[in-house]
């Protein structure tokens, strides 16, 4: 499966900005592959493909993941593109490794025991160059992520932008996916650098997502 053909057929099926976020997360996935030392080609196709579902309307994705058996979520407009997307570039790309369709799956909510291509997508997708968050706090806080990378182990850089994530949606009340609340506990069990500001502010602010999560329940 070439480069150019991906390329191609995502600039067919999303808009020009959708493509240039695209380009993006796969030109700053790679330059993660170099530091932390994944696959070149795995990155890049992820990358590239991230966004598959992107821009089909809500009722297009609680369609198509109904026939696929997936669970509606709340917020399903930001949350379903990711699961849909994996799923659609399974069918629509045979040669497709599982580790790239996994990583597109992830790339939103994040799982328990994520790999590394799961890890720099899910970073990737938050610090390529040209996205912008109209929250001016939430988008400095992003710039310090993006200084992390090449300086942190790539653990704690997702550990990183998984709290900034989860902090976000507690602070807006937005609802939380148990998915990414399993993958914070996670990586905090599996880490064992307790005194680092990281596992500091993850365990705090894991504490408040649970809090808030069952609140929404």
């Amino acid at each position: 499966m070439s480069h150019d053909a991906v390329l191609q057929a995502i600039g067919e099926r999303l808009s020009k900005s959708r493509v240039q976020h695209s380009i993006g997360v796969a030109d700053t996935a790679s330059r993660m592959a170099d530091i932390y030392g994944a696959d070149q080609k795995n990155v890049r196709l992820a990358g590239l493909l991230h966004d598959w579902d992107k821009d089909l309307s809500v009722e297009e994705l609680v369609r198509k993941a109904m026939l696929s058996g997936l669970t509606i979520p709340l917020n399903p407009e930001k949350l379903l593109h990711a699961h849909t997307g994996a799923l659609s570039v399974a069918d629509e790309f045979a040669l497709l490794e599982q580790e790239v369709i996994q990583a597109i799956d992830r790339h939103t909510l994040a799982a328990a025991n994520m790999s590394d291509l799961d890890m720099i997508i899910y970073v990737a997708d938050m610090i390529e160059p040209s996205r912008v968050f109209s929250d001016g706090a939430f988008a400095l806080q992003v710039e310090g992520l993006r200084a992390l990378v090449g300086v942190d182990s790539l653990q704690i850089v997702f550990m990183s932008a998984l709290q900034l994530s989860l902090s976000y949606l507690v602070e807006k009340r937005e609802f939380i996916h148990i998915l990414s609340i399993e993958a914070m506990e996670d990586m905090l069990r599996k880490c064992t650098q307790t005194e680092h500001e990281v596992f500091l502010l993850a365990t705090a602010t894991l504490r408040q997502a649970r809090q808030y999560s069952v609140m929404q329940a």
